[in-house]
């Protein structure tokens, strides 16, 4: 910046056209414009120069001595033995700058070791998981993109779903049901994150569903199994699918509207993602996938889809209520200090209530609007001991 300045004020320029030329701030252009070569690198080196210098042989020996330590070591080390207190960030970046400079390598005690994991059969599971992509408009202009995509463990055939806005709990139900709807069948497994939008709550394997995705799998009929955010050993297929979709599909690729790339997308798949021969098994999806359909089970209609009538469970609140429809249905008190899930089952318009015995606790009518407090007054009092006189 320095040099440039200096090169447009040689030519001749104006301080106000060297501020146009440069698209730089008049304060910077006064600040540098008579400064000498010997004055400016005064004011770098004053620049450069960073609070923990005065430790670099200290720091450097330990961590020339100690190959795995960590910068929060280093930064406890120095409050210990300098009673000095930096924040964590400087000492990272530090240290970072310190082992690049001067070739440290930072060392581990043990790698974690990975093992290949064994081909699963035919219609054994579906593996899903969400993506985000900026795509760029005709104008230059840029629009968030959500999609959510699905893989089967076998074949690797993929399904992908697009929409303008965050997914919710409705929305991957839809979505799911359409991927069923399209493979003509369902596997025996759904391999899904802890993700707020398919589970409520989870301790120690005691899982919690959302009402639309419990209801879901019941109608369906799968099974569920939960594992991390980033986990390669659970569902590494699908995260490398998102990732495919990103950068095969979405990467310089014109959004016209939802539409239009909703079907470039499903073009896409079957020209491409499920057309081409897969780099690991070297064998075309869409072919495997022929003879996977056939262990698939069958798909039931969506034409109409009757209220469940199968239990599904539920969180009681601390306030001793349910949430079923988004509306809320009052349990009698003390329900949530021994019954901390309930069931519900919907029968001809209103709800039956069970706690963890599947003892009847509470029958309610449904609510008419959303958000409506279905409530019985008998539950405001324990009704447990007889009232004295």
């Amino acid at each position: 910046m320095y040099a440039k300045i200096q090169q447009e004020k040689d030519k001749g320029f104006s301080r106000e056209a060297v501020t146009r030329h440069l698209g730089l701030s008049w304060r910077t252009i006064d600040k540098y414009w008579d400064m000498t070569i010997n004055q400016y690198e005064e004011v770098n080196r004053n620049l450069c120069k960073r609070s923990l210098d005065k430790h670099e042989m200290v720091i450097f020996d330990w961590l020339e001595k100690f190959p795995d330590l960590s910068a929060a070591q280093v930064q406890d080390w120095l409050q210990e033995h300098y009673d000095e207190i930096y924040s964590g960030r400087t000492v990272r970046h530090y240290v970072y700058t310190l082992r690049k400079k001067n070739g440290l390598k930072k060392t581990c005690n043990k790698e974690r070791e990975y093992g290949c994991i064994p081909e699963l059969p035919p219609g054994q599971q579906l593996q899903a998981d969400f993506g985000e992509y900026w795509a760029l408009r005709q104008d230059k202009s840029r629009i968030k993109l959500y999609f959510v995509t699905f893989i089967l463990a076998h074949s690797r055939y993929k399904f992908v779903m697009w929409q303008t806005r965050p997914f919710h709990s409705v929305d991957f139900v839809r979505s799911l049901e359409t991927c069923f709807e399209m493979m003509g069948g369902i596997p025996q497994e759904l391999v899904i994150d802890q993700d707020s939008l398919m589970v409520v709550n989870e301790n120690y394997g005691d899982v919690i569903h959302t009402y639309e995705f419990e209801r879901c799998r019941n109608r369906h009929g799968f099974t569920v199994w939960l594992c991390r955010k980033a986990d390669p050993e659970s569902k590494g297929m699908v995260e490398s699918c998102v990732k495919f979709v990103k950068n095969n599909f979405a990467r310089n690729r014109c959004f016209q509207d939802l539409t239009q790339w909703s079907e470039d997308c499903q073009n896409w798949l079957k020209r491409t993602g499920n057309g081409k021969k897969h780099d690991e098994t070297r064998k075309i999806p869409a072919e495997v996938f022929i003879i996977e359909k056939q262990h698939l089970k069958p798909v039931i209609s969506f034409a109409n889809h009757e209220a469940c009538t199968e239990m599904i469970t539920t969180p009681v609140r601390k306030n001793n209520t349910i949430r079923y429809r988004s509306s809320r249905y009052s349990v009698p008190v003390g329900t949530y200090t021994y019954c901390k899930t309930a069931s519900i089952q919907e029968i001809d318009d209103t709800i039956e209530i069970y706690d963890n015995t599947k003892q009847l606790i509470a029958k309610h009518p449904l609510a008419k609007t959303p958000g409506e407090l279905v409530r019985n007054s008998n539950h405001a009092r324990d009704t447990s001991e007889s009232m004295k006189n």
